[in-house]
């Protein structure tokens, strides 16, 4: 099917200017143009012609859906807005591996434990059952906004192979320090090096990163919520993220009013401020459509910028929170104030040495 265009845009009709969207009105390509004679008009139009667009894909689920039912839910929801090569390289995964398989059940009988058994017996990468797992979330979005129960599912992660264990790098505080750099120097990739310097930052695995909300961030507090902790964001870190909001709010961040809007600390605290409370339930990291960011996307941006500085091509993204970790360890944090930060049960084990 053709992709839409998915961005507001003005158009001019008999000499008047409107605000113009195109949006995907059933599953097959169907679109509709929506037109409002301003911006905020148009948006809430949007919300409304999404959500009814939703609702009439939902007659699809039959009276007791299975996992599967809700993965053709999702796909059939995200298509027109997600490209189209991505879409079917996704729906291949979950085919192969999902359906059919011991967790393709009713979703109010899965638990957390099928899943992560589901995930021990893969015989995958580790980095493709991570993939899988960023799709199931966005599934299991899916089926919370269906009116599925899946709370208990909403944070499975799973669990790192023991036999990739020693193929993990570790890198040093100044190694942590020069990928930083080399990250924070990169304008490919742009939403997807977001998130990655945000995991460098705090040591918050990407997973987690892609689903932080603007109201999950306090500027004033220094501090993100994060699976239900309060994790300490640095100066640097805030500075970092007050340039980011001023860099989503103008069209040209060398825009004079952007430029002294930034140079002026109690002015931009307040601007950024604002705009996180003005749209709490947006994701923050998400990409320029407002979707979640790529796992896999992510890793090849992270792999490229490692490769800039001299590290191996071979880091993953989980190698960012696991050498964070190491070295708080290094200096002087418990273990149990980690597990607690980043929301570990008293079983986690930090060995990665």
């Amino acid at each position: 099917m053709k992709k839409s265009n998915r961005k507001i845009r003005q158009i001019e009709v008999d000499g008047k200017t409107y605000f113009a969207y195109e949006l995907d009105k059933e599953i097959y390509g169907e679109r509709i143009r929506l037109y409002a004679d301003t911006r905020e008009e148009l948006e809430q139009k949007i919300s409304q012609a999404e959500e009814e667009r939703f609702r009439s894909l939902m007659k699809y689920l039959p009276a007791n859906p299975k996992l599967k039912d809700y993965a053709e839910l999702y796909f059939r929801n995200a298509m027109g807005s997600v490209s189209p090569t991505v879409l079917k390289s996704e729906l291949l995964l979950v085919k192969s591996t999902v359906y059919g398989s011991e967790i393709d059940c009713e979703i109010k009988n899965l638990t957390a434990e099928k899943i992560q058994k589901f995930y021990a017996e893969l015989q995958y990468q580790q980095t493709e059952i991570n993939r899988l797992n960023d799709i199931l979330q966005r599934i299991f979005d899916v089926a919370e906004r269906a009116g599925a129960d899946v709370k208990v599912l909403r944070n499975v992660q799973p669990n790192e192979s023991t036999e990739e264990q020693d193929e993990h790098i570790l890198l040093s505080e100044e190694e942590m320090k020069l990928l930083l750099q080399s990250c924070l120097a990169v304008t490919k990739y742009r939403r997807n090096m977001w998130g990655i310097i945000f995991s460098l930052y705090t040591g918050i695995k990407f997973s987690e990163v892609t689903k932080i909300r603007n109201s999950n961030l306090d500027l004033n507090e220094k501090t993100v919520i994060s699976r239900d902790s309060k994790i300490p964001l640095s100066e640097e870190c805030i500075n970092w993220l007050e340039q980011k909001i001023i860099e989503k709010s103008f069209a040209d961040i060398k825009d004079i009013h952007a430029v002294k809007l930034y140079e002026n600390a109690e002015q931009r605290k307040i601007f950024c401020t604002n705009y996180l409370t003005q749209s709490p339930d947006n994701l923050f990291f998400a990409n320029e459509k407002g979707k979640i960011l790529r796992y896999t996307n992510a890793n090849i941006a992270l792999r490229n910028a490692a490769a800039d500085c001299g590290i191996s091509r071979n880091i993953s993204l989980i190698d960012i929170h696991k050498s964070f970790i190491m070295n708080e360890l290094k200096k002087g944090i418990s273990q149990q104030e980690l597990k607690e930060r980043y929301g570990y049960s008293s079983k986690y084990r930090f060995d990665f040495n």
